[in-house]
């Protein structure tokens, strides 16, 4: 897991997230372009956290790496961008909620593990 970009790093100056963001997309592209490494080891690229935060040409460039990739399960690159360990938590109890509500799960489901 690599722990790229929190959602803190906006409040850097403008120049630093452009370049940042500009550094992000061509190494997601970069993993597209290498695409023969990425199947002979059976990568699977995740990205987590909120994306839609970041400009649209970040947000397609890793949407083609993890589609790529979608499919493997030799080793996991999982990487945090635009993310808050308070946010994800927030976020996935949401999910859970909405799963108990629709009934498919029970309360008592709710493990750290499902977290």
């Amino acid at each position: 897991t690599v722990y790229a970009f929190s959602i803190e790093n906006f409040k850097r100056s403008v120049e630093e997230v452009e370049a940042l963001m500009t550094l992000a997309r061509e190494k997601f592209t970069q993993i597209v372009h290498e695409a023969d490494i990425v199947s002979k080891f059976h990568v699977c690229v995740r990205v987590l956290g909120d994306v839609t935060r970041l400009p649209t040409q970040v947000q397609q460039a890793m949407a083609r790496a993890e589609k790529l990739s979608r499919g493997n399960n030799g080793a996991f690159l999982n990487v945090c961008f635009s993310y808050t360990s308070r946010e994800e938590i927030t976020r996935s109890v949401r999910e859970i909620c909405k799963a108990v509500e629709r009934g498919e799960l029970l309360p008592s489901d709710a493990t750290e593990d499902l977290l």
